[in-house]
């Protein structure tokens, strides 16, 4: 079961970071002339591992009862629980992903602007572009957390008389 957790996050969470970290990289390196001052990387570190445990701990909580549910079949007791979290999964994917750059954009302002006396522009810049990271990072989140939501729906057995099922899935 562990496995199967891994293999799902790393579906998920290697191609958005994967967009996202370009757009920090250059955000850095372009638009805060203190951007590799060492002191602004061990403070953004302790940030990014917040971001990066919030999400992990979300996926966590959704895919739990799914992957106990998927090894047991349509008999498992937490069956009801499963399929309302694999209806939901996309969305809260993709809003725990926007939802996270976002504060982490807000984070990065606050340190701008207290350890580096950053200007109000740069501090505006900050909160823009994690929200902008998120938004674009939530979008590929979704999508990608539709197919895994769809096999999880599909491993679980026939679900067709689920309540709140999503419209267009196939089950038979």
């Amino acid at each position: 079961m562990r496995n199967i957790f891994i293999r799902t996050v790393l579906k998920q969470e290697v191609p958005t970071l994967g967009i996202q970290v370009p757009f920090v990289v250059y955000f850095l390196a372009s638009t805060l002339s203190f951007g590799q001052d060492p002191r602004f990387v061990f403070m953004t570190l302790p940030m990014a591992g917040v971001v990066v445990g919030l999400g992990l701990a979300v996926k966590y909580w959704l895919t739990l009862p799914m992957l106990a549910c998927a090894a047991e079949g349509p008999d498992c007791p937490q069956r009801a629980v499963a399929i309302r979290n694999a209806n939901w999964m996309p969305t809260l994917d993709a809003w725990s992903v926007t939802t996270r750059f976002a504060l982490a954009g807000v984070g990065l302002a606050v340190i701008c602007r207290f350890m580096f006396d950053a200007s109000g522009a740069e501090i505006t810049m900050a909160v823009l572009f994690g929200l902008a990271n998120g938004i674009l990072g939530g979008a590929v989140y979704f999508f990608i957390s539709e197919g895994e939501s769809d096999r999880f729906l599909a491993q679980m057995g026939d679900i067709s008389d689920a309540p709140g099922l999503r419209l267009g899935l196939v089950t038979k």
